[in-house]
């Protein structure tokens, strides 16, 4: 099995170092569109004036990675304003929290707790087009502080998006984490008039706007996106939009001849969400590792498809696992203390009994070398479990550490998933440890 990667790594590609020369020699441009920047900036409440560096993700309990890219925005302050884009256009789950929770055999396993009531959550509808929810009572003291900062941040006519946003916000500043100057929901993209000409030009042309979204997505299958259903056979075009109307799911558009779209009923799917922003929103787009996969066919489709120019993209993320009283070893490692434990029943050297450690090696010898079934053969055997008695009945402490350290390796093994994964939300860590990831980032900058 693969070792996870080092506890508290922080990982920048390339380095912020050099990011500003990055910016000073690839502009981005929108092509056909020739929409301008300025606009649509004006248009998503920027301070007019110089670049923009931006991030994002959904709206939720982030885990450090995430944390990672909105730390790294905030130290990119010397680059340009700072935005920060909130995808409240997805269907996740913000409410829905995973905890790590011993179970009475030591195992560390994940538990699921709910934030709110189920019939408070809408599943499958965007988080910007759901109201806020009111947290339930019943949460671990490891979410007291979020459950009440929820219910602080929960007002008439707030998205469910909005809540959380705020309330996460608010704690990374309280730990010294900037907040950026600009805040960007992704379902406030659909009034611009940047996404009202690109749906213009899915309009007229779908066949060109999907068939080169198409080979891009097939240039890089490892990045696992699904290719958009082909209207060649007449059957219709789907769109990399989804139609939205607040409390209902969003829905995939599939295009029929001569259909026009309304830009009020629709909002762009993930890729364009982000290649909208690197056409015409920032100068600087900074990715996690996943996004860092996928906008590279966002990046061969609208230069494609419209010749744009998008705006660079970095990679920043970071690795922190919690301490869940157990240490992470690797497999071969565990099996071989478990190993042990049992082995030391039969082998005194492992007790530390070097003299009767040499007797058995005698015996074993001796024992070789007599005809199976023979008398002989047998009363040595009978010696030899006597001599194994007498070094374990001579070595108690060492043979309760060593099953001691069997159970923690069992306990290790089983726990494994759990306290490898780098997913858990931040709040369940050690405020110093985010401080640090956070120091360590601006580093980065020199």
């Amino acid at each position: 099995m693969t070792n996870p990667p080092e506890d508290g790594n922080v990982f920048a590609d390339p380095l912020p170092s050099h990011w500003h020369a990055m910016m000073s020699s690839q502009p981005s441009d929108a092509g056909l569109l020739a929409e301008s920047a300025t606009t649509f900036r004006e248009e998503l409440g920027f301070v007019a004036g110089g670049p923009v560096v931006m991030s994002g993700h959904q709206a939720g309990l982030w885990h450090p990675g995430i944390v990672a890219k909105y730390a790294a925005l905030g130290a990119a302050k010397s680059l340009g304003q700072s935005a920060w884009l909130v995808a409240d256009l997805d269907d996740n789950d913000p409410t829905k929290v995973r905890v790590p929770t011993r179970s009475d055999d030591g195992v560390i396993r994940v538990e699921v707790i709910d934030l709110c009531e189920s019939t408070q959550h809408q599943a499958g509808v965007p988080t910007g087009l759901q109201p806020s929810i009111d947290p339930t009572k019943a949460v671990p003291a490891s979410l007291t502080e979020v459950a009440a900062r929820l219910e602080a941040a929960s007002r008439p006519q707030q998205s469910l998006a909005e809540q959380y946003h705020e309330v996460v916000a608010d704690m990374l500043d309280a730990i010294g984490l900037r907040r950026a100057e600009s805040t960007v929901f992704a379902r406030a993209l659909n009034a611009t008039n940047l996404f009202a000409a690109v749906l213009e030009m899915m309009s007229c042309d779908p066949a060109s706007c999907v068939e080169s979204y198409n080979a891009a997505v097939a240039s890089n299958a490892q990045a696992g996106v699904r290719m958009l259903q082909s209207g060649a056979d007449g059957g219709g075009w789907e769109l990399p939009i989804w139609r939205v109307a607040a409390g209902e799911p969003r829905r995939s558009v599939v295009l029929k001849s001569g259909e026009r779209l309304d830009h009020v009923l629709h909002a762009p799917k993930g890729l364009l969400m982000t290649g909208m922003m690197r056409m015409a929103g920032c100068d600087l787009f900074i990715h996690g590792t996943g996004g860092g996969v996928y906008d590279t066919i966002t990046e061969r489709w609208l230069s494609d498809w419209l010749g744009a120019n998008l705006a660079p993209a970095v990679v920043v993320t970071a690795t922190m696992y919690l301490d869940c009283g157990i240490v992470l070893t690797t497999d071969a490692s565990a099996q071989a203390v478990i190993a042990t434990a049992h082995r030391a029943r039969h082998d005194p050297a492992l007790l530390g009994d070097d003299e009767r450690a040499r007797a058995k090696r005698r015996l074993v010898d001796a024992i070789a070398a007599l005809d199976r079934g023979s008398n002989e053969r047998h009363r040595l055997f009978q010696q030899l479990h006597m001599l194994l008695d007498e070094s374990r009945s001579g070595a108690g402490d060492r043979l309760a550490e060593l099953d001691r350290q069997a159970v923690h390796a069992h306990a290790a093994l089983a726990s494994r998933e759990a306290i490898s994964d780098r997913t858990f939300s931040f709040v369940l860590h050690p405020l110093e440890r985010l401080q640090a990831m956070d120091t360590q980032l601006r580093a980065m900058f020199t």
